[in-house]
């Protein structure tokens, strides 16, 4: 089957026409037909570039309206847009930009700097900056015919090995990603703006006509005072957002028009939840599970799963509900594996990762390891969640238990190579005798500083946070 994906913003880009397609803190507003118009003007500048179906960009830039223009322009020409997570090792970095082999670097200033330091990006033909290359002539939408095999958006993100896996979504992919989504999170059934944390989520809104507020990585006192006038400006109605993002939100400001809430990328406290419910006493509030390679896999009432998960005295949100529709699930002795229309194919020249979290079946699914560990109640089917694949389970249901008798979750179980529990958390040295009191299990309470990932600032990494260095 031949099209191309950026054709349901062509025809949302004519419908809506001077209606907000994007804002962003204290910058200009944009309308549907501004964007389409920078589309049309990169697309010129990368034509006379010679750039053409299958060649692809390396972007480094920030999340602004040309960025999204850019993207677009990329995906009209059947090209591929190449994004690499920043802080990924060099040289990681380099074996990337080998495998992809980019025609074009797309960046600003700071990406430019970033760039120097690769030797394998200097030597990518044509550098150049979001203005000049949206300073093309005005002429029309150009929408290639393309198989729907290809590449359009490829994102490297650092695997749990530490080679870079390249998650690869085809054009094809997008839009049955983009239909899935739809229908699971019913953004249609709202007609105002939509807040926006995760860059992704923005293609989505702008595929369907959907006003996009977007937020910036600096969740700033400044940026939330924007917001809260925003909010009124813009009625915004509708969000995706990480629990820590909303808690850092929850903290400065009151939403007023929100009425759907979608929450998910980690573990959400109960706690946090309830406070959630306290300040949008109407709003709908969704409990979100899935994974950058297959978005959604469940989605419940998130009260519902407050509710069920302190009923069985769990710290944390555990209750995941029902999976969608779409999923189709088989829960293995190393953990659920799910296929779908929505589920990312293979990785890009990754035959490792590819076989430990991928295969295809005799139907032609391809079936992706969610790498967590699942409980399925036999009556109701509901799934609850248990922890990542490689932790023992036992550790991680102590770790509910420490967290309720803490009342925080900035601690975590490490089991040494002999065998024993070390517990390793901030605040942990006044506590240190009552908690090998109360939890036998374990041999040794260790102070430690708690890193959390970088994308969702609310997963902690084990390895960063002094797990590495526990061995013995």
């Amino acid at each position: 089957m031949r099209m191309n994906c950026i054709e349901l913003f062509a025809l949302k880009s004519l419908e809506m026409k001077d209606q907000l397609a994007f804002v962003s803190p204290n910058g200009p507003t944009y309308t549907f037909t501004d964007l389409r118009e920078r589309v049309i003007r990169a697309q010129s500048s990368l034509i006379d570039k010679n750039f053409k179906a299958g060649d692809s960009v390396l972007i480094a830039t920030e999340p602004t309206v040309d960025l999204y223009a850019i993207i677009l322009a990329v995906l009209g020409l059947g090209g591929s847009i190449v994004l690499v997570e920043p802080w990924m090792p060099i040289k990681r970095i380099s074996e990337v930009i080998k495998i992809v082999n980019p025609k074009i670097f797309i960046s600003s200033m700071v990406g430019n700097l970033w760039g120097l330091r690769v030797p394998e990006i200097r030597q990518i033909p044509h550098w150049i900056r979001p203005g000049t290359l949206l300073s093309g002539k005005n002429s029309q939408l150009i929408l290639e015919s393309i198989d729907e095999k290809n590449p359009g958006i490829i994102t490297f993100t650092s695997g749990t090995s530490g080679t870079p896996k390249g998650v690869v979504r085809e054009q094809g992919y997008l839009l049955r990603q983009f239909e899935v989504l739809k229908k699971s999170l019913h953004f249609d059934a709202f007609s105002g703006s939509d807040l926006c944390i995760f860059a992704n989520w923005t293609l989505l809104n702008l595929a369907q006509g959907k006003p996009t507020v977007f937020f910036p990585t600096n969740w700033s006192k400044k940026n939330f005072q924007w917001l809260e006038g925003a909010s009124k400006i813009y009625n915004i109605e509708t969000m995706t957002a990480g629990p820590a993002f909303m808690k850092a939100m929850n903290a400065e400001i009151t939403l007023s028009n929100i009425k759907d809430i979608h929450i998910g990328g980690a573990l959400t406290p109960c706690s946090q939840f309830q406070e959630l419910f306290n300040t949008y006493k109407d709003t709908q509030i969704m409990h979100v599970y899935g994974s950058s390679e297959v978005e959604p896999v469940c989605i419940v009432d998130a009260r519902v799963s407050v509710k069920k998960s302190l009923d069985k005295n769990y710290f944390h949100a555990l209750h995941l509900g029902n999976p969608i529709p779409e999923i189709q699930s088989e829960n293995k002795s190393n953990g659920m594996w799910v296929t779908g229309p929505h589920v990312c194919p293979f990785y890009l020249n990754n035959k490792k990762e590819n076989e430990l979290n991928k295969y295809l079946d005799s139907k032609g699914q391809i079936w992706h390891f969610m790498g967590d560990r699942i409980a399925v109640d036999n009556e109701s089917k509901d799934w609850w969640y248990e922890g990542r694949s490689q932790l023992h389970a036992e550790d991680f249901q102590l770790e509910q238990k420490i967290y309720k008798f803490l009342n925080h979750d900035l601690s975590f179980i490490h089991r040494t190579l002999n065998n024993e529990l070390v517990l390793l958390g901030e605040n942990l040295k006044d506590k240190a005798s009552t908690l090998q009191k109360t939890f036998p299990e374990i041999s040794k309470v260790a102070e430690t500083k708690i890193i959390k990932d970088k994308r969702h600032r609310a997963r902690i990494d084990r390895l960063a946070s002094g797990g590495k260095k526990i061995n013995r």
